[in-house]
């Protein structure tokens, strides 16, 4: 499957996503929640119980596999293997405690995802996940200007951006597999020098909602600050009040 990671660096994100958050006790080693299911993180457990406990949702499934994990803006996706070999793309709640499944979408290679189960909160939208967790079928761009950038900005500005996002693509919530775009929008209430703008950063869906400053200098545009302000399992930072 395109966008899947391997266990080791699933694991990696999990538990540095986990120190950002408070301290609740929850354990973040690795784990089992059955006999045939491991887990690269602990809070996955009652995830899996819960696809254990409604076969409706999963077509008769068991004996799962977590394949990879990737954050949403708000949620956490998370591809699933049953024994059978079907694929599932699960929407996971993790302002809730415990982590609780919020939508499962059976993928299918021909047809897509066949949404099976979806909470009141999130009707409609069962199939975000599937297009995070695969993500784009182009590789990362090789050349910044290859990033594609939407919205109200100037091209100086969106010059300075996609570099910026090429360079640094942690700072923006991604790394570096799949093709990014970012769809930008000006924040009002900036000060003099700098411009801001919020920019949600897609990778096949959407990943996170990132603040931008920008400031014109005597060589051109530059990127002076960036902060992921809405990003599953990613503290967020306020913005200060002076602008960016």
């Amino acid at each position: 499957m395109a966008g899947t990671r391997s266990l080791a660096l699933l694991c990696a994100t999990l538990l540095a996503a986990g120190c950002s958050q408070p301290d609740d006790g929850s354990p973040t080693v690795s784990t089992t929640a059955g006999p045939s299911t491991s887990l690269p993180d602990a809070r996955l457990g009652p995830v899996i119980q819960e696809l254990d406990g409604h076969p409706e949702w999963t077509e008769g499934g068991s004996e799962f596999e977590v394949m990879s994990a990737l954050p949403s803006l708000r949620e956490l996706c998370v591809a699933v293997t049953p024994g059978d070999g079907s694929e599932l793309h699960v929407m996971v709640d993790v302002d809730a405690n415990p982590w609780k499944v919020q939508a499962v979408a059976i993928f299918d290679e021909v047809d897509g995802p066949h949404i099976t189960h979806e909470s009141e909160g999130v009707a409609g939208n069962g199939h975000l996940c599937t297009f995070v967790l695969l993500g784009t079928p182009d590789p990362f761009p090789s050349d910044p200007a290859d990033i594609e950038v939407n919205g109200g900005v100037a091209a100086e500005q969106a010059a300075a951006i996609r570099q910026a996002l090429h360079t640094t693509p942690g700072r923006f919530g991604i790394d570096r597999e799949g093709a990014p775009a970012i769809n930008l929008h000006p924040v009002t209430g900036s000060d003099d020098e700098t411009d801001c703008f919020y920019g949600v950063v897609y990778v096949g869906g959407p990943r996170a909602k990132v603040l931008i400053g920008l400031r014109q200098e005597s060589a051109g545009w530059g990127v002076t600050s960036i902060q992921i302000v809405e990003q599953a399992l990613h503290a967020a930072e306020a913005r200060p009040p002076d602008g960016c």
